[in-house]
C-alpha cells in the first residue's frame, strides 16, 4: 500500500507543473508508440513482399532470370502492341485510340490522393485499361528495372534525342516487368503490364490501377511529359 501511495504522490507532484505534465505523458504515449510500430512492420511487411527493399538492395539476380526465361519463351510477348502517336513520342500504353487514355493527375502542384499534403507531382497518370501493355516511347537502354517503394515496379530508360542528348522515361506501378538493365529496347516495344490495383503485386503508393509516366533530361530533372505525348508540331 505504501508503494501504491507514494506513486501516487508522484504522480500528483508530476501533474502539478508544466514540466511533469510532459513527461507523463511521454511516458504513456512512447509505450503506444512502440507497441503499435512492433504489430504494424510484421503486417506490412506480410502484405507487401519483401521486394520493396529492393530498391536498397539491387536487383536480385533470381528476380532476373525469372524476367529473362519469360522473355525467352514468350519472345515479344503475348499482349497486344497497340501502339498510338500524336507528340514527338510514342503513346507508352498500348490502346486503340488515345483519346481513351483519361489523364488523372498531370505534371506539377498537386494534394497528395492519400496524404492529402500539397506536392510536387513529377510526372502524369495514366488511366487506361487495366493491366494494359505499357510500351517503350522511343529506342533506347533500360537503366532501371526493379521495385521501389512509392513507385512499385518500375523501370526507366534511356534514350537519345535528335540533338544526341541523353533523356530518360520512368513508367511506375506496373504489374509485371518485362525487360532488365542493360536490355536495349525500340519504339513499341512491350516493356510491362499497366498495374496499380489492390490485387497487383508490388503496385507502391497508389489508389488505383494508372500508369505514372515521368520524362527525365540529360541532368535526370523531371519535366512535364504532356507536350511530347499530346501536341503536333502544328499546334500554337
Amino acid at each position: 500500500m505504501m508503494a501504491k501511495a507514494r506513486i501516487a504522490l508522484e504522480v500528483i507532484r508530476q501533474l502539478s507543473t508544466d514540466e511533469g505534465r510532459k513527461r507523463l505523458l511521454l511516458l504513456i504515449i512512447m509505450p503506444v508508440i512502440i507497441t503499435i510500430v512492433v504489430i504494424a512492420i510484421p503486417i506490412y511487411i506480410a502484405s507487401n513482399p519483401l521486394s520493396y527493399f529492393v530498391d536498397i538492395f539491387g536487383e536480385g539476380s533470381q528476380e532476373v532470370e525469372l524476367i529473362r526465361n519469360y522473355k525467352d519463351e514468350n519472345d515479344r510477348y503475348l499482349y497486344p502492341n497497340k501502339s498510338s502517336q500524336v507528340g514527338e513520342l510514342l503513346f507508352p500504353i498500348s490502346c486503340d485510340d488515345i483519346g481513351t487514355i483519361r489523364v488523372s493527375s498531370p505534371y506539377g502542384e498537386r494534394n497528395h490522393p492519400i496524404s492529402g499534403i500539397k506536392e510536387f507531382h513529377t510526372g502524369i497518370d495514366l488511366v487506361g485499361q487495366h493491366r494494359a501493355a505499357i510500351l517503350a516511347v522511343a529506342d533506347g537502354e533500360v537503366t532501371i528495372s526493379k521495385v521501389g517503394i512509392g513507385y512499385g515496379n518500375y523501370i526507366k530508360i534511356r534514350h537519345t534525342d535528335k540533338d544526341g542528348k541523353s533523356f530518360y522515361s520512368l513508367y511506375a506501378h506496373l504489374s509485371a516487368r518485362h525487360v532488365v538493365v542493360n536490355d536495349k529496347v525500340t519504339a513499341g516495344q512491350v516493356i510491362g503490364l499497366e498495374g496499380g490495383g489492390k490485387n497487383d503485386p508490388n503496385p507502391g503508393t497508389s489508389t488505383g490501377h494508372h500508369l505514372h509516366f515521368e520524362l527525365r533530361d540529360e541532368n535526370d530533372d523531371h519535366f512535364d511529359p504532356y507536350p511530347l505525348l499530346f501536341e503536333t508540331d502544328e499546334e500554337e
